[in-house]
């Protein structure tokens, strides 16, 4: 019965131990597992980090261009005011002189030639009375005709100027607008980017929530595993400790069938006047003086 017994225990131990050995490698497995799945969550972090920074970056970019833009856009608006104070200029200009096309053309030094000569008449007597005052309108009409030459001349210059500041203010505002509708460009391209970043930054923070799912489920895991080899390791002891109690009780049978052994031996030999030996003597009277201390 204590053979079978101490068979079975052999047998459960066995089992129990290599059990035991799979549930610790299984054990240190989950913790190679769930330091992989720390250490990947720590890279999606660092990543969205990195992202997030980008970010900030695009749009301090952005921020400068559309401060760019409003200076672009209070440049042009100064322009157009200027261009607008300059075209009603032209136009009050025009109008100051009708006749500015036809004044323009003649020729200042005939006219100051021509009033030279008649005055030269009048100073010298060459004329009577009579044409003398024909002479005197004729040099009024020319005097206005050369103030309204000059005027026209000067009119023509500053029409020419403000053409010239007109066209000057045209190129300038055709530069704005290109360089705005850069900016514009960048601004999309940077929109884009940022779109993109923000979809990345979604799919790690999905990533990362999948990742703590996976690491919840693996530290359950563990702690069940610790668990079991917790009661695994309980049981061995319980095991072993039975195993020993039954060793030492086959132990103690077997001693005392060998004492019986020696003391009927012992008896056998006394009653037949034979000599007897050290393990028989102590087996006939040993045994007695242990039993009665």
């Amino acid at each position: 019965m204590s053979e079978n017994l101490e068979e079975i225990l052999y047998q459960e131990r066995s089992e129990l131990n290599n059990k035991l050995k799979k549930l610790l490698e299984d054990r240190e497995r989950k913790i190679d597992e769930l330091k992989k799945y720390k250490e990947k969550r720590i890279e999606y972090v660092e990543e969205i980090r990195r992202l997030k920074d980008e970010l900030k970056r695009l749009r301090d970019v952005k921020n400068e261009f559309r401060n760019r833009i409003n200076e672009l856009k209070k440049r042009r608006s100064e322009l157009r005011e200027n261009m607008k104070n300059l075209l009603n200029r032209l136009i009050e200009l025009r109008s100051s002189i009708p006749e500015l096309s036809e004044l323009s053309k003649v020729s200042l030094a005939s006219i100051r030639e021509r009033i030279d000569k008649l005055e030269w008449k009048i100073i010298t007597g060459q004329v009577d009375l009579e044409y003398e005052h024909m002479i005197i309108k004729e040099i009024a009409s020319l005097e206005n005709l050369l103030e309204k030459a000059i005027k026209a001349r000067k009119t023509s210059s500053e029409l020419k100027e403000i053409r010239a500041q007109i066209l000057s203010y045209k190129m300038e505002m055709n530069d704005l607008s290109k360089a705005m509708e850069e900016i514009h460009r960048a601004l999309r391209n940077i929109s884009a980017n940022e779109q993109e970043i923000k979809n990345k930054i979604n799919e790690l923070s999905r990533n990362i929530q999948e990742i703590d799912n996976k690491i919840s489920v693996q530290k359950q895991e563990l702690d069940s595993i610790s668990k079991e080899i917790q009661n695994i390791r309980e049981r061995l002891k319980n095991v072993s400790q039975e195993l020993r109690r039954v060793r030492e009780e086959k132990m103690r049978s077997r001693e005392k069938e060998i004492l019986d052994s020696l003391r009927k031996r012992a008896e056998d030999k006394l009653k037949k006047g034979e000599k007897i030996t050290f393990e028989e003597l102590y087996a006939l009277y040993g045994e007695s003086s242990d039993e009665e201390t």
